[in-house]
C-alpha cells in the first residue's frame, strides 16, 4: 500500500505526472533531504529495531503455539493468533526494510517489479491483519455470548476456512495496487526514482484512500466495537444460579479465564487502532483535502511518527501475550527451559482425556505443580 511508506521533504510542490493522481512528492514516499541528514540515520535505525524485535517476537509466538500443540494448532483462538503473527511477519518483511532504504537513500533502487510487489504485499498484509482482528473479536463474542451454539462454529476446520477467505480477499483487493504501482523519475531530481501510485484516472487516488480507511479501519473497528459491547455486558451480567461448592469454584475460574482472554484480545485490537490512527488521519487528509493539507515541519514529523508507529504495531502483540497471557508465559517457559532455568517451578504436562492443548485458553487456569496435567475444552 503506497501510502504506508511515507517520506518526503516539505519544500516540494504538488505536481501531476501523466494521468496519475496528484503526485505530491512532498508528502508521499520521497524527499529532497540530503543523505547525511538526521532523519536518514535515525528513522532507518528505529525501523531496523522494529524489524528485529518484531521478527523475533512473532516467531517466538508461532514457535510456542506449535510446540504446545506438538506441531499443530488445535484451538480457534490459537489459529487466529498464529495467523496474526504470520501477517505481522510478512508485513515487517515487506514494508520495513524498503521504507528504511527510502529514508536512507532517498531513492527507489529495487526495480519496477519490486516496486509493485512490495506495495502489493503491504496492502495484502495490512488487509489480512484487520480482518484477522475482526474475526478474533467475533470469535470472542461467540465464545462468551453463545458458548454452546458456537462449539461447531469455532472448530479449527471452520477457522481454517475463515483464514483462507481472509487471505484470498486480501490478495484479490491488492491486485489494483500491483497493477498501478509504478516507478517514475522524480520531476525535480532526475537522478532519483519514485515508486508511487500511477492510477489511470485522478479520482482513483482519493477513492483508494477512502477504501483503505473504510474497509481496513472503520468497518473492522465498528464490528469489533459492537462485539465487545455485547460481550462485556454479558460478562458482567452473567449469574450462576444453583451452583455450589466445587461446581461454583470451577465456574468462577472459568469466567475469570474467559474474561482474561477477552481483555487480552481487546488489548491487541486497541493497540492496532491506536497505532494506525495517526497515519490514517494524515493519509485521508492528504488524499481528500490536498488544498488544506499543511506542508509544515510539524505535519511532516507527525506523519513520519505515525508511519513508524504503524510499523511498531507489528512487534507489540508478542509483548501483550507475554504480559497478559498466563498460559503463553507457561508454555514459553516449557518451550525455552534454558531461558527460565532458575525459576524454581517445573512444569510437567501429563496425559489428558483431550488433546487440544492451547496457549491462549478459554477455560480455567490450571495451577501447574510437579506431575499436574493440562486439559483443553476448546472445540477441535
Amino acid at each position: 500500500m503506497a501510502h504506508f511508506a511515507v517520506n518526503g521533504s516539505l519544500k516540494m510542490p504538488t505536481v501531476t505526472v501523466g494521468t496519475s493522481e496528484p503526485a505530491d512528492y512532498s508528502t508521499s514516499s520521497y524527499s529532497d533531504y540530503e543523505g547525511d541528514s538526521l532523519e536518514a540515520k535515525v528513522v532507518p535505525s528505529v525501523l531496523l529495531v522494529i524489524l528485529i524485535v518484531g521478527w523475533v517476537g512473532n516467531s517466538v509466538v508461532v514457535f510456542v503455539i506449535l510446540r504446545a500443540g506438538h506441531g499443530r494448532v488445535k484451538t480457534a483462538t490459537n489459529c487466529y493468533i498464529v495467523n496474526l503473527a504470520i501477517t505481522d511477519l510478512f508485513f515487517l518483511l515487506c514494508c520495513v526494510p524498503w521504507t528504511a532504504a527510502i529514508f536512507a537513500w532517498n531513492d527507489w533502487k529495487f526495480g519496477r517489479f519490486m516496486c509493485k510487489f512490495v506495495f502489493f504485499m503491504m496492502h495484502v498484509t495490512a488487509q489480512a491483519t484487520c480482518l484477522t482482528l475482526t474475526a478474533m473479536s467475533v470469535d470472542r463474542y461467540q465464545a462468551i455470548v453463545r458458548p454452546l451454539r458456537s462449539l461447531q462454529n469455532r472448530s479449527t476446520k471452520i477457522v481454517t476456512v475463515i483464514i483462507i477467505i481472509i487471505w484470498t480477499f486480501s490478495l484479490v483487493t491488492g491486485v489494483p495496487v500491483f497493477i498501478y504501482q509504478d516507478i517514475v523519475e522524480h520531476p525535480y531530481y532526475p537522478r532519483q526514482l519514485v515508486c508511487h501510485e500511477d492510477w489511470p484516472i485522478q479520482v482513483m487516488y482519493p477513492s483508494y484512500g477512502l477504501y483503505c480507511l473504510i474497509m481496513m479501519y472503520l468497518i473492522p473497528l465498528a464490528i469489533i466495537s459492537i462485539c465487545y459491547l455485547r460481550l462485556l455486558i454479558t460478562l458482567w451480567e452473567q449469574v450462576m444460579p444453583g451452583l455450589d461448592g466445587a461446581h461454583l469454584q470451577h465456574r468462577v475460574k472459568d469466567m475469570r479465564q474467559r474474561r482474561h482472554v477477552t481483555w487480552m484480545v481487546l488489548a491487541v485490537v486497541l493497540a492496532f487502532a491506536i497505532c494506525w490512527l495517526p497515519l490514517y488521519i494524515c493519509n485521508i487528509w492528504q488524499r481528500l483535502f490536498q488544498d488544506t493539507y499543511p506542508r509544515t515541519n510539524a505535519m511532516y514529523i507527525f506523519k513520519v511518527t505515525g508511519n513508524v508507529l504503524a510499523y511498531s504495531n507489528s512487534c507489540i502483540n508478542p509483548f501483550i501475550y507475554s504480559f497478559m497471557g498466563e498460559n503463553f508465559r507457561r508454555y514459553l517457559r516449557r518451550a525455552c527451559p534454558l531461558c527460565f532455568k532458575n525459576r524454581g517451578r517445573q512444569f510437567v504436562v501429563g496425559n489428558s482425556r483431550r488433546t487440544g492443548t492451547t496457549v491462549m485458553d478459554d477455560h480455567p487456569m490450571v495451577e501447574f505443580k510437579p506431575g499436574s496435567t493440562v486439559s483443553e475444552s476448546d472445540p477441535k
